[in-house]
């Protein structure tokens, strides 16, 4: 009997367990997750909520952002969100196909709409612990009127509206609460659209879009939600994100009564990372295989150009603060072709060589990027990297400048400084020639650049290869290859 008794105490156990899975959420538990993330997070979340069978509606929602240095808070507001049980315990959260949102702050007020196609999106999990999975065939948002806040509206400046268009957008995200809150997302979009496009009679008429095709990105955003009531979200935040695309255009158009520009640009397999905390951001993005084409009514001719690779990078402090913060500043234009117009004009008779050119810049250094400055304060200006090439020639620079910003500089209107840069010059003498010689530049400039060149710097290992050395010393004596020609 005591057998018996045992199994069937086991067995009822077991169907007990089944009948409430570890994995259990109701529309109530996701919005309270909501109000809780934003709760933690410095941010506010309200609407009104109508219950029916289990089934949440929220209408009137409004999210506040708080304000940056004492300016008052902006908030959001939107359409309505259904919560609504679904499945394996989990909730089906649904949007209207087409719903009204505005954005205020203090200065402005935005208004538009969004709308979607086959959009779905579930929530399954815990409380607390909840993963959000979702797709769509469509997502879009338009925004129709802006509106300052001295009451002048200017809804007929944006025609058509600015739009922005996702199309197969798909994704998950993991959202978990705590001391910390940690948010991690992947998505997928197919393809992704901006356009805009105005007309101000006092400017012209501007319209610009661009369009990126076969998106992926990943992000990790955490959230130290005792740091956000000691010093505000932006002191308590740390994110990371990675993206990438396998082409994007871009396009954009300038008419006026007299001019008209146009720029177009293609490019392909794009690479970004991004970082930002309390303290200091970074920033790294790619490009291979770009093209750029620009006609201008003044120019009289189209310039078309292509590059192998174009690399961005930054680092540097993420709010306005009065300490020295380091960044740096790096730019990189691998092969870049020089357009045929370009080449018709100064280089008709092929005498120069017509291979690509190439630019590879970096920057570093340390200042002061307070609200109150209109410019940052730079301590320290280091150039670290600077290397141009291409048509024969190739031109480098390295060096660095530290200024005293309690005096004036003798040399100029602005902050006193010292440093030393080294300059080097392969090339470029043979580049003037000929180009003296095709009558593009006349022989007495020519001539003033070899004179020059002799008195500035020094030969190498041959005539046209010349480097130089300039010194500035802290009595800001300027000194080229240790003579003082400026005291």
């Amino acid at each position: 009997m005591s057998v018996r008794i045992h199994v069937a105490v086991s067995c009822l156990a077991l169907s007990q367990a089944f009948a409430n899975p570890a994995f259990s959420l109701t529309p109530d538990d996701v919005w309270s997750d909501w109000q809780s993330a934003f709760s933690d997070s410095g941010l506010g979340i309200e609407a009104d909520v109508l219950r029916s069978a289990g089934t949440l509606s929220l209408t009137n929602i409004a999210l506040t952002l708080p304000g940056e240095s004492g300016e008052a808070p902006a908030q959001v507001t939107l359409g309505e969100i259904t919560l609504a049980p679904a499945a394996d315990d989990s909730v089906l959260i649904s949007l209207p196909n087409s719903a009204p949102f505005r954005i205020s702050s203090p200065t402005s007020d935005l208004a538009g709409s969004y709308g979607q196609q086959g959009f779905r999106m579930i929530a399954s999990g815990v409380p607390g612990q909840t993963r959000y999975t979702y797709d769509a065939r469509a997502f879009n948002v338009s925004l129709e009127s802006i509106t300052n806040r001295s009451g002048t509206a200017s809804p007929e400046q944006l025609t058509p509206p600015i739009t922005l268009r996702a199309t197969e957008p798909k994704g998950q995200a993991d959202l978990s609460l705590g001391d910390t809150i940690r948010i991690l997302q992947t998505s997928d979009i197919a393809g992704l659209a901006f356009d805009l496009q105005m007309s101000e009679p006092t400017v012209g008429d501007v319209a610009f879009s661009f369009a990126v095709n076969d998106i992926s990105s990943s992000s990790q955003s955490q959230i130290d939600t005792a740091l956000v009531r000691q010093d505000g979200l932006q002191s308590a935040r740390q994110v990371t994100t990675e993206q990438s695309f396998a082409s994007a255009s871009l396009a954009f158009s300038f008419k006026d009564e007299t001019d008209s520009v146009n720029l177009q640009s293609h490019s392909q397999e794009g690479r970004g990372t991004a970082r930002i905390d309390a303290d200091a951001f970074s920033y790294d993005a790619s490009a291979r295989n770009v093209t750029l084409a620009l006609a201008d009514a003044d120019l009289g001719f189209p310039l078309e150009t292509s590059v192998d690779q174009v690399t961005f990078q930054a680092t540097g402090p993420t709010m306005a603060q009065d300490e020295t913060a380091p960044f740096s500043l790096a730019l990189s234009l691998q092969s870049m072709n020089v357009p045929d117009a370009i080449w018709a004009m100064f280089d008709a008779a092929n005498k120069l060589p017509h291979d690509p050119m190439s630019l590879d810049l970096a920057l570093s250094g340390a200042g002061r990027f307070n609200a109150q400055s209109e410019e940052p304060e730079l301590d320290r200006l280091a150039i670290d990297r600077f290397a141009l090439t291409g048509i024969g020639a190739e031109i480098t620079a390295q060096g660095a400048f530290d200024t005293d910003l309690s005096q004036r500089s003798r040399l100029g209107n602005y902050p006193k400084f010292s440093g030393q840069i080294d300059l080097t010059a392969k090339g470029v003498m043979g580049v003037l020639e000929t180009l003296s010689d095709s009558g593009i530049l006349p022989p007495q400039f020519v001539y003033g650049a070899a004179l020059y060149a002799g008195m500035l710097a020094r030969q190498v290992s041959g005539p046209d290869d010349l480097a130089t050395t300039v010194i500035i010393t802290p009595e800001e004596k300027v000194m080229i290859n240790g003579q003082v020609i400026s005291e």
